[in-house]
């Protein structure tokens, strides 16, 4: 079901041709979603013709003649080939399933296949003409185990997603199977590239009692595979919650393709479908997951941009309105990649419309939240306080509870900001409802992801909970909130993520006189925003040590580090949010440095 719902997807959003190669051939049923059946498939050949004829043309000699790829291939039809307005997908099925079929699956010899029929070459050659013919092949297969499956995951693939389910065999199974294929001799013999693998759990009851602990256990042996190479933080940046599958018992009884519908019944398995997708055609472009709030400037974001633009032209010139507003949405990443929040907005405006023409409940909390985003960066804090809070209602109904976690964390610094613009404004304490109402909201994001399975989320919401306690010198639970973010940015590799944390436990040990661990924490504080492109991190650092050598007494030191943030800060690039809460920390400084000599 996975394959041919990416297969759909990666053809109608991102333009792909794609050609699903049905490789399980002891028990093949792939044609099944796309509208053919077993008597369909009786007089049409397939893969296992192909490579029976081809075999035969070997045998022939030097008079041979290479069969044709396309004879052996099948065009989508009916209501889903209407679906698919853009791209193309194309399948080889298994092959002529008459009754003599598995007799013929039997007596195939794969070993004299290869040893005496030139079967490498063959294998070879059908993948330089699917590869001729496509952008990216999808090939269903069993793990490895057979000789059938060996070939199709060791040498087929340029990467491998390897899906298990939620029991400890298939767990340790699917760790073992990763080290073999990552490391086999075989793909070195053949020249190969290093293979890249992704790891998805794959029919996950999700609301289950016993997720959190089997989660837990996967996520270790994930971690652990990393730390030895095998698989990529740039394959999956969030680690192995970078997609899940969960079960969906509405699709359990058919062959379904539902990444076309927007039902909220199928919305959980549909937007998993939508992530890995995503993580598949990334890999193939090459793409490397930039941080919010880098600005790029003539490098490969550039192009992803012009890339994205082109695309959604001809989602226009077509008149695929929903391609149109998903690859519109995608586009405000890559704007809010560059801070270029204007751009990022009308795109999302754009992409609103259409979401709310169709009743997208989803789509539109998630669009909503960024819009939210886009309005804080901006400053237009009633604006982003009503599209928030217009996100998190309707995360609710579609049962968002990431997207209304993200929503609840931005309100969260909404009220944050109101609260610290009361201060300069009335030279008070502030209004105590506005950072009453922060805590609250960041409290809730929190709870909202109770679980393990967002770990990279959870640490966003503890770093800006921790802030927010801070303000209001409620100091009991700051350094837990501050650890664990810390680990999960850690476990992740996010260094910058990791500098915000140290400049806020800089700071909350300033206040609490702990002085020495203050100065360590700013230090590494430093050093890892040190370089960063988006500035305004290591400006930040700069004036927290400002105001510690303050506090000690270093006034000369204080003023250094105010310089050098101030110098960092005119040569950068910001957004309108941090240069408030710059200009907020520089006057604060600055009527700390007043009057001393």
């Amino acid at each position: 079901m996975a394959l041919a719902n990416i297969a759909c997807r990666l053809a109608n959003l991102h333009d792909r041709t794609v050609i699903c190669v049905d490789w399980d051939l002891e028990a093949p049923g792939l044609h099944h979603y796309f509208d053919y059946s077993d008597d369909d498939l009786r007089q049409r050949p397939g893969l296992l013709d192909y490579l029976e004829d081809f075999r035969a043309q070997v045998a022939i000699g030097s008079e041979g003649k290479e069969p044709p790829l396309e004879n052996y291939l099948c065009e989508l039809r009916g209501a889903l080939r209407e679906k698919i307005r853009y791209g193309r997908v194309e399948l080889m099925t298994c092959g002529r399933t008459g009754d003599d079929y598995a007799a013929r699956v039997q007596r195939f010899d794969w070993k004299s296949f290869y040893r005496k029929c030139e079967g490498s070459s063959i294998i070879e050659t059908l993948k330089l003409r699917l590869r001729e013919r496509a952008d990216i092949i999808l090939v269903d297969a069993r793990a490895g185990q057979t000789d059938i499956g060996a070939i199709a995951t060791i040498q087929i693939p340029d990467v491998a997603v390897l899906m298990f389910t939620s029991n400890r065999q298939n767990l340790e199974g699917v760790a073992e199977m990763a080290r073999r294929l990552k490391h086999h001799p075989a793909r070195k013999n053949w020249g190969a590239d290093d293979l890249r693998l992704l790891l998805v759990p794959s029919r996950i009851f999700v609301d289950a009692d016993g997720f959190s602990d089997w989660f837990a256990r996967a996520r270790g042996v994930y971690d652990a595979l990393r730390a030895e190479g095998v698989v990529s933080q740039l394959d999956q940046p969030k680690g192995i919650q970078e997609c899940i599958l969960p079960i969906n018992q509405r699709y359990s009884f058919s062959e379904s393709v539902i990444v076309f519908d927007n039902d909220a019944d199928g919305a959980g398995l549909r937007r998993s479908y939508f992530d890995l997708s995503q993580a598949i055609n990334n890999i193939l472009s090459d793409y490397e997951p930039w941080p919010v709030g880098v600005v790029g400037a003539g490098s490969s974001l550039d192009s992803a941009v012009r890339d994205m633009r082109r695309l959604i032209s001809n989602a226009r010139r077509r008149g695929d309105d929903r391609a149109e507003a998903l690859l519109s949405t995608e586009l405000s990443l890559k704007y809010f990649e560059r801070a270029d929040v204007k751009n990022a907005k009308r795109c999302l405006s754009s992409a609103r419309k259409y979401f709310s023409l169709v009743r997208d409940s989803l789509w539109l909390s998630a669009v909503d939240a960024k819009l939210g985003r886009a309005a804080l960066f901006l400053l237009e804090l009633d604006n982003a306080d009503n599209r928030l809070d217009s996100a998190v209602k309707n995360a609710g109904c579609a049962d968002g509870s990431v997207i209304k976690a993200h929503a609840l964390y931005d309100r969260g610094r909404v009220f944050q900001v109101k609260h610290a613009m009361a201060i300069g404004a009335h030279c008070t304490h502030g209004d105590n409802s506005f950072i009453g109402r922060a805590e609250a909201y960041m409290t809730e994001a929190l709870q909202e992801l109770d679980d393990d399975t967002y770990i990279y989320p959870r640490a966003y919401i503890q770093l800006g909970l921790a802030t927010i306690l801070l303000d209001q010198a409620k100091y009991d639970e700051i350094e837990r909130h501050c650890r664990n973010a810390w680990k999960s940015f850690l476990d992740v590799g996010h260094s910058i993520a990791q500098a915000r944390v140290a400049r806020l436990l800089g700071q909350f040990y300033r206040e609490i006189g702990r002085y020495s661990e203050a100065r360590t924490q700013l230090d590494t504080a430093i050093e890892l925003s040190r370089g960063y492109p988006y500035r305004c991190r290591y400006v930040m650092s700069c004036l927290e040590q400002a105001r510690l050598s303050f506090v000690l007494g270093e006034l000369g030191n204080a003023r250094d580090w105010r310089s050098t943030a101030t110098d960092h800060f005119a040569a950068s690039n910001v957004l309108e949010y941090d240069r408030y809460w710059y200009e907020y920390c520089v006057g604060h400084l600055d009527d700390l440095l007043r009057g001393t000599p």
